[in-house]
C-alpha cells in the first residue's frame, strides 16, 4: 500500500435536522478542509462519483434514505468501511489518501451492492 495510508479519524452520528442538502450528481473538485457531503439512498449515492483533492480527504456521510447503509472504500485490494448510518442520521469518516486515483466504494449492508448502490471516489 505504499503512498496510499487510510484511517478513520472520527465517526460522529448525530440526528440530522429536517432540512438536509443534498447533492445531486456531478463531480467537483472541493478544498481539502471541505468535506465531501455523499448522500446515501435507496439505492443510490449523490454524488456517485464525487472529486477530491489527493492526500486527507474529510467525508459527511448523510442517510437520506429509509434503510440503514454505509460506505466500503477499496484502497489496493483492502476494503475500509465505515460504521452503519441510521435514517437521518449523519456520520464524519476523515480518510488519507495520498496516490490519485479512482477508488470504488459501495454500501456493504445486505444486497445493496447487488441493487446498484455502487460509486467511486476520484482522488485528484
Amino acid at each position: 500500500m505504499s503512498g496510499i495510508r487510510l484511517t478513520v479519524l472520527t465517526f460522529a452520528v448525530a440526528v440530522a435536522a429536517a432540512c438536509l442538502p443534498v447533492q445531486a450528481s456531478g463531480a467537483s473538485v472541493l478544498p481539502d478542509e471541505s468535506p465531501i457531503e455523499i448522500v446515501l439512498t435507496e439505492y443510490a449515492f449523490g454524488p456517485a462519483e464525487p472529486a477530491v483533492a489527493a492526500g486527507s480527504i474529510r467525508l459527511r456521510i448523510v442517510n437520506g434514505g429509509i434503510r440503514r447503509h454505509n460506505l466500503v472504500l477499496l484502497v489496493d485490494g483492502v476494503e475500509w468501511a465505515s460504521p452503519a448510518v441510521r435514517p437521518g442520521d449523519v456520520g464524519e469518516w476523515e480518510i488519507q489518501i495520498e496516490r490519485p486515483g479512482r477508488y470504488q466504494f459501495w454500501c456493504g449492508e445486505y444486497r445493496h451492492l447487488e441493487k446498484g448502490m455502487v460509486g467511486a471516489l476520484i482522488a485528484e
